[in-house]
């Protein structure tokens, strides 16, 4: 991508967790990437929406259930929702449950949706 930026993609079904990154050059030589390497997370999924009363109005909070929370996400600043196209700071409680502000100028029924990594 840049000579300072690489792009690797990660195939189906990697294991879960912590994976150490190799990288080999077209010479043959391979440079290891470690102790960090990088974090396989599963999947993650919204199962249910729901809010304290009636309409939903600004920075009121709007409850999510799901599976694969990464509650480490909200420490790290990388948890979001979004409202169409505008993006709400997540509150991770637990890797079933967040919550998030509902941003000002929301009218009608918006898409919402959530991320654990800041993309």
């Amino acid at each position: 991508i840049h000579s300072t930026l690489l792009r690797c993609d990660v195939g189906p079904h990697p294991s879960i967790g912590s994976q150490n990154v190799s990288i080999a050059t077209l010479d043959g030589s391979v440079t290891v990437f470690a102790p960090r390497g990088f974090d396989v997370i599963p999947d993650y999924s919204i199962t249910s929406l729901s809010t304290d009363n009636g309409p939903v109005t600004e920075n009121a909070y709007i409850s999510i259930s799901g599976t694969n929370f990464l509650p480490k996400a909200s420490t790290d600043g990388t948890a979001f929702c979004r409202f169409d196209d505008v993006w709400s700071i997540a509150n991770v409680l637990s890797s079933t449950q967040l919550n998030c502000s509902v941003p000002a100028n929301i009218e009608n029924e918006v898409d919402v949706d959530v991320t654990m990594n800041a993309q």
